[in-house]
């Protein structure tokens, strides 16, 4: 019996988040040898299964708004490869970012003429919000004022984005061509969310549940500590430096423990890049606390984790309701306890594993909980250790690549 073609798309191989989650699905499922596969992005070295989009954001200034509405050539080069290739399945992630709805329209050319299964994981909110996040960045708030709404215009004229009108304008162009034209939520067989939280925006919006299932995306076990490391009085926060992480509010709750007896000898470690490095490390020097108050630029995860492992605790303050708490997980393989805002997707995955939820933006709330994190250390490190098995296997390569082969088999 022939193997059944999958071909997996992407905007991008490089990088974290969805484009990590792409290089390593790919990778799996070429190493398990049951699936003839075939794959597409951006910037890749290509043999003869392997085609090269181009990258939108590289487009002139003349193109580039154009081809982030509809970009033709990839539409052309997308097409002949799948006339060539007569995929079974398209696997796709996020590729609205770098590659364009164009490249939906060719997935319902390749469902028509050849029944292409069409699965879609997704890795953020775009299936049921033009913004992609939930967020407005205007007022600096969670939004979900178009989740129901089918053309969903409170996005435009709420002027939702971080970059101004013009780019609110475009974004809901583009919702129009890929959400209404092309309805991409109706043209996909499934979507896999990525946690519990997501599925159920996705269902809130008008999704049929039968088409929604959860997957845990696969977790790199780099982080993983053998839990004999020496915990030292330390803080830590690691991602991207940007205003909805909410990184101010730790530095604030950070400066209320400080002023606490028997708590002077702790420090915060900030580890990441980010537009907002400069006004945080401002903040710092406001506070009067900037020898506590360590800066560390992005760091590969085998030196991160070692970061990581030696802290009492890292601490999660986004204001965004993500998809997934990856820090988390993260955070309980190296064997530290996650301090983590009670809001999204992040409170989903602390309820699936483990963590302590302070309230979203209260940084008096997240102090009394860094009390409470370093007073219990023991207890609590005790708990997360008895949950860790179950949450390395749930989380495991190998429990992703079973429930997604089910989804390539048609069983879920």
């Amino acid at each position: 019996m022939d193997k059944k073609k999958i071909l997996h798309i992407s905007s991008g191989m490089a990088g974290g988040g969805a484009s990590s989650v792409f290089s390593k699905t790919y990778s799996l499922l070429e190493n398990l040898g049951e699936f003839d596969n075939y794959l597409v992005s951006t910037n890749i070295e290509c043999g003869d299964k392997c085609l090269n989009l181009i990258d939108i954001k590289e487009s002139n200034k003349i193109l580039k708004p154009l081809n982030y509405l509809y970009c033709v050539k990839n539409k052309r080069l997308l097409k002949d490869f799948i006339k060539e290739v007569e995929p079974d399945i398209i696997h796709s992630h996020n590729v609205l970012s770098c590659l364009s709805a164009s490249v939906l329209s060719v997935f319902k050319f390749a469902k028509k003429r050849y029944g292409t299964r069409l699965i879609l994981t997704a890795h953020e909110f775009h299936p049921v919000c033009p913004n992609s996040s939930l967020y407005n960045y205007r007022k600096d708030c969670v939004c979900e004022e178009c989740v129901g709404s089918n053309l969903k215009f409170k996005a435009f004229s709420k002027n939702c984005t971080r970059y101004g009108f013009v780019v609110s304008f475009l974004k809901y162009l583009r919702f129009l061509i890929y959400g209404v034209f092309i309805n991409q939520n109706r043209l996909f067989d499934k979507i896999i969310t990525v946690s519990d939280f997501e599925k159920q925006i996705f269902i809130k919006d008008g999704i049929s549940e039968k088409k929604v299932l959860t997957i845990n995306n696969p977790i790199e076990n780099k982080f993983l500590s053998n839990g004999n490391v020496k915990k030292e009085k330390v803080l830590t926060f690691f991602g991207r430096l940007s205003r909805e992480k909410n990184i101010e509010t730790i530095i604030e709750a950070f400066s209320l423990l400080q002023k606490m007896e028997g708590f002077e000898d702790f420090k915060l470690q900030i580890i990441g890049s980010g537009e907002e490095l400069d006004f945080l490390k401002n903040f710092v020097k406001k506070l009067e606390i900037i020898d506590k108050v360590v800066f560390i630029a992005h760091l590969k995860a085998e030196e991160l984790k070692s970061y990581v492992e030696k802290s009492y605790a890292t601490v999660l303050a986004s204001k965004l309701y993500e998809t997934y708490g990856l820090v988390i997980v993260e955070s309980i393989f190296a064997n530290t306890i996650p301090i983590v805002s009670n809001i999204g997707a992040l409170k989903s995955t602390v309820d699936d594993t483990f963590g302590v939820l302070f309230e979203t933006g209260n940084s008096f709330d997240l102090k009394e909980k860094m009390v409470y994190t370093i007073e219990n250390q023991d207890e609590l490190f005790s708990k997360m250790k008895s949950l860790k098995p179950e949450i390395i296997k749930k989380v495991s390569s190998d429990n992703y690549l079973k429930q997604l082969k089910r989804v390539y088999e048609g069983e879920i």
